[in-house]
This record gives C-alpha cells, sequence and structure tokens, in this order.
C-alpha cells in the first residue's frame, strides 16, 4: 500500500504557540519525509504569508515531498483574500489549496450532519466564481468536510459546470466524527458518496462531540472503515495528519502514520 502522507504546520502552531518557527517547521518536516501543508492563517508572524514575503515562502517550501496550502478563511469571507490564496497556490507551485465552505462564501457553518442555513443560489453561483478564478490560475481546490448537503450541491454544480478538475472533496476524519450522536454512520457515507471525488485526507480523532484533533487511535472513530478506504485511492494531496496533542509534532506525525499502516 503506497500512501503520500503530510503534517500541517498547523500541527506546530499549536504545539509551540508564539515559538513556532515556521522556516525550522517547513525543513523539520521535509527532513522527516512527510509532505507539508502551509497553514495560512499563521498568526504568530502574518507577514510571513504577505505578498512581499511570497519569494521567501517559494524558497523554503521547495523541494518538499508534496505541498498544499490550507485557506485562512475559517470564520469569514473576503473574495479579496480567497483569490489572493489561489494566486498564492500558483505561486508555490502547490498540489491544491484547501478551503473550507466559508472560504467560498458558503455562510452555512462547519458542522456536517446539517447545514446551519440552506445554500443559496447566489451562494452557490458566487462559489463557482471562485473555482473559475482557480481555473483560469491553474489551480486546484480542495473542499473539507463541511455540511454532506453541501458538498453534495457543491460537487454536482461543479460538475455541471465542468469544473471537476478545479475542485474536488477534502475529507476530514474529525469533522465527520463530532456528529457521532446524530449520524453515527456519517464517516461511512462520506466515503460512499465523495471516493471518487477525494483529493486530500485530514486525519484526525476525537470522542464523537468536539474537534479535539488528537491521534488516530485514541477517540471513537472506527478505523477498521476508513483504513481500506486508503487502499488504492490515489490522491492529488495527501493523507495529512492535523494534529494538537503535547508531543512533539513530528514524533505524533510517525506514530499516526504507523497506525494507518500496521
Amino acid at each position: 500500500m503506497i500512501m503520500k502522507f503530510g503534517m500541517s504546520t498547523w500541527n506546530f502552531l499549536m504545539a509551540y504557540g508564539e515559538q513556532a518557527d515556521l522556516d525550522r517547521i517547513v525543513e523539520n518536516i521535509r527532513a522527516a519525509h512527510f509532505g507539508l501543508e502551509l497553514w495560512l492563517d499563521w498568526h504568530v508572524c502574518p507577514e510571513l504569508i504577505e505578498r512581499k514575503n511570497w519569494d521567501h515562502l517559494k524558497t523554503i517550501c521547495s523541494n518538499q515531498v508534496s505541498l498544499s496550502l490550507h485557506s485562512r478563511l475559517l470564520s469569514f469571507f473576503d473574495l479579496q483574500i480567497i483569490r489572493e490564496e489561489i494566486e498564492l497556490c500558483r505561486f508555490l507551485e502547490g498540489d491544491l489549496l484547501v478551503v473550507h465552505p466559508r472560504s467560498l462564501g458558503i455562510e452555512t457553518g462547519t458542522l456536517d450532519y446539517a447545514p446551519a442555513i440552506e445554500l443559496s443560489e447566489h451562494a452557490l453561483e458566487r462559489a463557482v466564481t471562485i473555482v473559475e478564478y482557480a481555473a483560469e490560475k491553474g489551480v486546484c481546490l480542495a473542499l473539507e468536510n463541511g455540511p454532506f448537503m453541501v458538498l453534495k450541491r457543491m460537487r454536482d454544480r461543479i460538475r455541471a459546470e465542468g469544473l471537476e478538475r478545479n475542485l474536488g472533496i477534502c475529507l476530514d476524519t474529525g469533522h465527520a466524527n463530532v456528529h457521532r450522536a446524530q449520524a453515527p454512520s456519517l464517516l461511512k457515507q462520506f466515503f460512499a458518496e465523495f471516493r471518487a471525488d477525494l483529493l486530500h485526507l485530514h486525519i484526525s480523532d476525537n470522542h464523537g462531540a468536539v474537534d479535539e484533533h488528537i491521534l488516530p487511535g485514541a477517540g471513537n472513530i472506527d478505523w477498521s472503515v476508513v483504513i481500506p478506504q486508503l487502499v488504492n485511492l490515489t490522491l492529488k494531496g495527501q493523507i495529512l495528519f492535523e494534529l494538537n496533542t503535547a508531543e512533539d509534532p513530528i514524533v505524533t506525525g510517525k506514530i499516526a502514520r504507523d497506525f494507518l499502516l500496521r
């Protein structure tokens, strides 16, 4: 089984806080033979992500096993920012840019079980125009879950527009599991509906109520459902560990990788 594993710089931001050094983190991820996901909400030093520093980012992010970016638009929408992030992904030659529904102007919340509000036609049209912009720039977007029906409507609309090469799905195992009480088989449903659309995976565990970002196997996700789905899965992106643990992120990344390969 050949899998392309990666780590998010977010893991190190959670572990080290204000002491997180992006240059060193990127080098440590590369040295450990993991792919890299660049977390763009780098609040300890936001100027590192500004356009004036893109040449430096390209230097430190070169020669990675794999490279993806994660939008900073988690709690608000800004058309100028998402367009700039698409441009940055193109500039860094990233494999893809991970976006949440809100990153595309879809204000349905991040809960997977049911949307906070219904997806309007206006919001859907606006999201399509952003994917069209990504297509112009040669960038692929990976839409992270996200309410199930929102992802399905977006996927179906993108297919109808002929833009499926520029938007697919990023399945976050932790997001799907926080609704375990309401929908215990939701993670299985995501794989059944979107396996052919998967570009990227975010891997973490929890106990079914809060997105804890703990090691796989430490919560109550049924990994006997997940791991077989990874066999012969061709991803444009990575199997990416998004972990918030007290231990060194490189160590926990290796533990998580060994767990999936066991």
